[in-house]
């Protein structure tokens, strides 16, 4: 019982920190996710549920892009090579 709610609180807290982190800007969505064990989707959750601002910086949607073309491009939706 008591390690579970160890488990508990030490979840909680990472989230909370992580959390306020990425309020101050310190952090972007993924870190905060990564440190907080959660998804990017949930931290993007929990985040709207505090009434935290969703921050995208240029090198987020940057990442995003090139994540979306080599997504396209492995499912041969891409006709031309993109540099990357």
């Amino acid at each position: 019982m008591a390690r579970r709610l160890l488990h508990k609180g030490i979840k909680h807290w990472k989230l909370e920190h992580a959390l306020e982190l990425y309020r101050e800007g310190r952090i972007s969505k993924a870190r905060a996710a990564e440190i907080a064990g959660v998804s990017i989707y949930e931290i993007m959750d929990l985040a709207r549920e505090q009434s935290i601002p969703l921050q995208y910086s240029l090198e987020e949607a940057m990442e995003d892009i090139k994540a979306m073309l080599e997504q396209a491009g492995e499912q041969g939706m891409l006709r031309t090579s993109i540099p990357h």
